[in-house]
C-alpha cells in the first residue's frame, strides 16, 4: 500500500488561516464532514471500492492505520491539524480509524472518488488508543 501525504496551500490574513482547495490538487468526487467529541473514536473503517482523502478542519486528529500481517496488527499513525494543509491518501483496502487529540471537538473532512461506498466498519478492540505510540 502506498498511502501518501500530501501538503495544500494554507493562507494566513487577518481573518485566520484558510485553504483555496481544501484537498489540493485532488479533486474527488464526494466529501463528508464528521466531528468527533474529545477522545472519540468510532472504529476502523475500510473503504473497499475508492481511495480516501483525510484533511483535518478543526482541532487535532490522529490517523491510525491498521495492516493484518497472519492476525497480528502493525499500526502507522499520522497526525493533521486544524488547516496545516496536510491531505493524507489512503489506498483502496486501507483500514483506518480517526482519533480526536482535542478536549474539544475535532472536525475532518473525507474526500472519495465514488458516490456509493463499499465501507467495512470493523469495532472490535485492535489498538489501546491511551498508549501514544502503536
Amino acid at each position: 500500500m502506498k498511502n501518501k501525504i500530501s501538503y495544500g496551500k494554507v493562507y494566513t490574513d487577518d481573518s485566520g488561516k484558510h485553504m483555496p482547495n481544501i484537498f489540493g490538487a485532488f479533486e474527488p468526487d464526494n466529501i463528508s464532514y464528521k466531528r468527533l467529541w474529545p477522545n472519540v473514536v468510532d472504529g476502523f473503517f475500510v473503504f473497499k471500492n475508492t481511495e480516501a482523502l483525510i484533511t483535518a478542519i478543526q482541532g487535532n486528529v490522529r490517523v491510525i492505520i491498521a495492516h493484518d500481517e497472519c492476525g497480528k496488527y502493525k499500526f502507522e499513525q499520522y497526525y493533521l491539524s486544524e488547516l496545516d494543509g496536510k491531505i493524507l491518501k489512503l489506498d483502496e483496502e486501507t483500514m483506518f480509524a480517526v482519533h480526536n487529540l482535542d478536549e474539544g471537538k475535532s472536525g475532518f473532512m473525507i474526500g472519495t472518488y465514488v458516490e456509493n461506498l463499499d465501507v467495512t466498519f470493523i469495532n472490535s478492540n485492535i489498538f489501546n488508543w491511551r498508549k501514544k505510540t502503536p
